[in-house]
C-alpha cells in the first residue's frame, strides 16, 4: 500500500529551514489538500508548489499559491525546490 504524504517548511527572512510539517493524507484533491491547509498553514503565507492543480486548495486556507510548473522535469534539480521535493522510496 502507497502512503502519500504532504510536506511544508517555513523559512526565516534569510531563507533557513525554521520549521518543517509533514502530515499523511488520504490523496491529492483540491478538497483534501484544503482541509489540511487550514489546519495547519497560517493564512497570508506563501506557499510554492510544483504545480499539481490540487495544490490551488491553499487558497480555501487564506494562502497565496505560486505555482511553479516544472514541465516534466525533477523539482529536485531547481533551486525552489532545493530544501523539499517529492521523495520516493522501493517498497
Amino acid at each position: 500500500m502507497q502512503a502519500i504524504f504532504v510536506a511544508a517548511i517555513s523559512l526565516d527572512a534569510e531563507g533557513r529551514l525554521l520549521r518543517a510539517k509533514l502530515a499523511r493524507v488520504p490523496g491529492f484533491t483540491h478538497d483534501v489538500i484544503a482541509a489540511w491547509s487550514k489546519a495547519h498553514l497560517s493564512a497570508n503565507c506563501t506557499v510554492l508548489s510544483d504545480g499539481l492543480a490540487c495544490f490551488s486548495g491553499v487558497t480555501k486556507a487564506g494562502c497565496r499559491h505560486e505555482p511553479l510548473a516544472v514541465g516534466g522535469r525533477k523539482p529536485k534539480g531547481l533551486p525552489e525546490f532545493r530544501r523539499l521535493n517529492t521523495p520516493c522510496s522501493a517498497t
